[in-house]
């Protein structure tokens, strides 16, 4: 799969470059200095993040820009159900996967932490008193689990012990899947803030 990725990325860089040759003409330096820009760098992302090869799926899409782009060879698959584990509502939101365990958020308003190789829970966060439904997928970094949810907060659990370190209130409901770097979390709100 990560292989056919690749290959449609590389015929749509083709295709870029051939539109782009037929323009050229019409335009002047400036935008032409700025298409080879963006022309370069879409054809650098794929060997940037090539170099990362870890099998944890941190965050929605993999890593910090959401590229969803791995280095590792897939996991052999099989026809036949390995576990599986129920929650009380649906789930709406990806998983994250870090160092053999499943962060799960769902609609219930818990975030489930399970045993990836098993899917035996470790451990559930509920929110104290508020239960509401947790569509933002959950990113894990360090020693923390950060997640949004309808309830118009931002959390952050101890992964080890799924015990909350804080929670930070926006205006609106959160749906939106945080990113985590150099020791800051970004996520976006519907109340219009980031």
């Amino acid at each position: 799969m990560v292989s056919l990725t690749i290959t449609t990325f590389k015929v749509d860089i083709d295709l870029f470059t051939k539109r782009v040759a037929k323009i050229l003409k019409d335009i002047n330096t400036k935008s032409l200095c700025l298409i080879l820009l963006i022309a370069f760098l879409f054809s650098i992302v794929p060997q940037a993040f090539a170099n990362v090869a870890s099998d944890n799926w941190s965050m929605f899409h993999h890593d910090l820009t959401h590229t969803g782009y791995s280095a590792n060879t897939a996991p052999a698959t099989s026809a036949n159900l390995l576990w599986n584990y129920t929650t009380k509502n649906p789930i709406g939101a990806s998983p994250a996967t870090v160092d053999g365990y499943v962060y799960i958020p769902s609609d219930d308003g818990t975030v489930y932490k399970l045993n990836a190789s098993d899917g035996s829970q470790v451990w559930t966060y509920t929110p104290l008193g508020r239960p509401a439904a947790i569509s933002s997928s959950v990113a894990v970094a360090e020693s923390y689990a950060y997640f949004g949810s309808y309830d118009r907060n931002v959390y952050c659990l101890n992964v080890s012990t799924g015990n909350q370190v804080w929670n930070f209130t926006t205006g609106n409901t959160v749906e939106s899947c945080p990113s985590v770097a150099n020791g800051y979390v970004y996520i976006g709100s519907w109340d219009g803030n980031i």
